[in-house]
């Protein structure tokens, strides 16, 4: 394989193989950015045509629609509803009203965790305080209650967790819930809750009535396969809601977006049935990968974590030679989303041969992240950040 440098002296990815038009052109592959591949319904396409002879008039600025899909969705109130135009939307929105409380505000979070939330943070000016992510969610819970005070803003969590998958069940939240002061907001992040295995309780919103500094955040783009069309929501009760409603902007939802959000909700039985033919497609990726001696632990969400430690890269290489992008988090891993199935079986066929050249029982190791406390000024926490594969640091 013939490698050049990046400007950092990283070692640079080759470019796509042969094999990567073969499965469809430039879309193909892109395994990286965690798209649902799944056709979009017929219900849905037909009311994104429904409202095409509309787009020359400004969207509903309130959702009407929308919010009211989605509270019967959840069978809540409608003023407990925030829609924003995708989840760091959204995210940046609850970090602006938990700052305005606090003149030297700070956000605890779990890491590796969506990287986009630490611009969420710079952007509300608060400080960022980041939590190890271990093989222990009760501790890594603990960590956050200990490291908890009155300047602490905004905890927010992910989970599923993005990249590893890791699940909390909703006893460990409301434990978490009870060690925090009640000035703390707590969002927690479930654009992926709908992946996880029907006997872990993960739905909080019931938690809200003791809680009302907690916060549910959903997203389109994962389960209901919208990402092209940014759109997501919040569920909290007010006067937070209202507060947060401050600081979305009008008009950021349009009506291409809105009609399709709202169709999906009300076609739940094609919805439920993509989300089982995911699941079974990880399941089985899961059963595999472990065959073959990779340590990837259980998820909840339609990717799998897969440990690699200093071997992430080479296994990013190998994938990108066989033309398939994966989500790099360089020294500690890669994030494999559930793709097409011939995606998944040039993924897998990558892992086996990978894991017959390499020792993957000694690199596919569990590695924790450092923890740090950045200035509200911001930078970021100092870390291994996530890339996809062509997309190293220094590039």
């Amino acid at each position: 394989m013939q490698s050049t440098l990046a400007n950092d002296g990283t070692p640079a990815l080759p470019g796509p193989t042969p094999l990567h038009s073969a499965m469809g052109g430039a879309r193909s592959g892109r395994l990286s950015l965690n798209e649902i591949l799944y056709p979009i319904p017929s219900s849905v396409l037909r009311e994104i045509d429904s409202v095409l002879p509309d787009i020359n008039r400004h969207p509903d600025p309130t959702c009407t629609r929308l919010v009211q899909a989605i509270a019967r969705h959840h069978g809540s109130a409608p003023d407990d509803i925030v829609v924003g135009p995708g989840r760091l939307a959204l995210a940046t929105g609850v970090a602006l009203a938990a700052a305005a409380e606090e003149a030297e505000s700070e956000i605890i979070y779990l890491s590796p965790t969506l990287e986009g939330i630490s611009t969420s943070a710079r952007i509300a000016r608060m400080s960022q305080v980041s939590v190890p992510l271990s093989d222990a969610s009760t501790q890594d819970l603990q960590n956050i209650g200990d490291l908890a005070s009155s300047r602490t803003g905004l905890v927010y969590l992910c989970n599923p967790n993005e990249p590893t998958g890791a699940v909390l069940e909703r006893r460990q939240i409301e434990s978490l819930l009870y060690q925090l002061p009640p000035t703390t907001i707590v969002l927690i992040d479930q654009t992926y809750a709908d992946f996880v295995d029907a006997h872990v309780d993960v739905d909080v919103t019931g938690l809200q009535r003791h809680h009302p500094n907690l916060i549910v955040l959903r997203s389109f783009s994962a389960a209901d396969g919208l990402a092209g069309l940014p759109a997501g929501y919040v569920i909290a009760k007010p006067p937070l809601a209202h507060k947060i409603h401050e600081y979305m902007l009008p008009f950021t939802i349009d009506t291409i977006a809105q009609a399709a959000a709202t169709a999906s909700l009300n076609n739940i039985w094609q919805r439920e049935l993509r989300i089982r033919n995911i699941i079974e497609q990880r399941e089985s990726m899961h059963r595999e990968l472990s065959n073959h001696g990779y340590r990837s632990p259980k998820s909840g969400t339609n990717f799998l974590w897969i440990p690699l430690g200093p071997a992430s890269l080479d296994f990013a290489v190998a994938c990108r030679e066989a033309g398939i992008d994966v989500r790099l988090y360089s020294q500690r891993g890669v994030r494999v989303p559930v793709g097409r199935p011939e995606e998944n079986q040039v993924l897998l066929r990558v892992a086996r041969d990978f894991a017959i050249d390499h020792d993957v029982l000694a690199t596919s190791h569990h590695t924790e992240y450092g923890h740090q406390h950045t200035p509200a000024e911001g930078k970021a926490p100092h870390g291994h950040q996530p890339c996809s594969v062509g997309e190293l640091p220094g590039e």
